[in-house]
């Protein structure tokens, strides 16, 4: 194999390679926000979740409308 096809090949396989890492990154940074929003998401789900336990348990003890809460 000559030179020019050799420095062609290695061109191409630099590219190649420069590419893939570059998708990688690109990749790598969308899953990074992904677990970010999920993770967001979560504490606000049990953030949520802890309010609306202690609302239940307020009004279950007579801090509200009992009549609508507890069991007949």
């Amino acid at each position: 194999m000559d030179s020019p096809q050799l420095d062609q090949r290695i061109r191409r396989l630099t590219e190649v390679m420069r590419l893939s890492e570059k998708t990688r990154v690109e990749c790598m940074a969308w899953a990074f926000e992904h677990l970010k929003a999920a993770a967001f998401w979560e504490n606000e789900y049990r953030h949520h979740a802890r309010e609306l336990h202690v609302t239940l348990i307020q009004k279950w003890k007579g801090g509200g409308n009992e009549s609508s809460i507890r069991p007949r």
